[in-house]
């Protein structure tokens, strides 16, 4: 069975994309897969000797399986810190698809696994108002989807589930990543929203005071993942 690749959405910005990324990345790597990150567009990136950097492509270019150059990683970076379409039309540097997905190709040509993160939420516009459905579509992708858990997130969460559904994208499974320490009903959002979503929930990660890059993994279960690679559409 062919191995699935796989786009990293989330219901806000600052719910933890980056981070979840990376726990699946390591999570499937300790299966013994070559598994590489692409952050397709990333705006609010640093100019570093020349070039824009993104701090979240950087992290994935490093804990990824093979070494792959920081501009196939993040073939579209932009300086400004708003919604990429602003910060492209900011800046005059068309949003370009077909980087997006000779990127990916290539990436893909040399790991058995991608993870390709989104930016911002499901309808932050990047190509279209459609939003990352844009990227997911292009490069065929099924979603997993980081909900970061906070009040207001149940609605976040399955707005962007029914979003994601009405695009005729795969929702393959869920994270819930714990971003407000102080949020007193975690486990009773968590088991509501795992009521009314039918995708898996790949895992639940703590709130980390501290990051740990490199152990990241016990977190995320990808069982769901490697049973069954079939585009079943999972609904709401």
């Amino acid at each position: 069975m062919k191995n699935q690749s796989y786009f990293i959405a989330g219901t806000d910005t600052g719910v933890g994309k980056t981070l979840i990324t990376l726990s699946i990345m390591q999570s499937l790597q300790k299966t013994g897969l070559s598994v590489c990150g692409m952050k397709p567009v990333a705006s609010g990136c640093d100019l570093v000797n020349g070039d824009l950097v993104s701090e979240d492509a950087t992290l994935i270019k490093k804990h990824g399986s093979q070494d792959l150059p920081l501009k196939v990683i993040n073939p579209l970076a932009y300086k400004n810190p708003c919604s990429p379409n602003i910060a492209a039309e900011i800046e005059g540097k068309m949003m370009d698809m077909g980087l997006v997905v000779q990127a990916y190709d290539e990436i893909q040509s040399l790991a058995d696994i991608v993870l390709v993160e989104g930016v911002g939420g499901w309808r932050s516009p990047c190509f279209s108002s459609l939003g990352m459905a844009d990227i997911a579509k292009a490069l065929k992708l099924p979603v997993i989807l980081v909900v970061g858990i906070k009040l207001g997130c149940i609605n976040h969460a399955l707005l962007s589930v029914e979003c994601i559904l009405r695009d005729n994208v795969n929702l393959a499974g869920w994270v819930a990543n714990m971003v407000a320490p102080d949020f007193k009903y975690t486990e009773e959002t968590v088991n509501y929203i795992k009521g009314q979503i039918k995708a898996p929930l790949l895992g639940t990660v703590p709130y980390l005071a501290t990051l740990d890059y490199q152990q990241l993994h016990p977190y995320i279960s990808v069982q769901d993942l490697m049973a069954d690679n079939d585009d079943q559409k999972l609904m709401i």
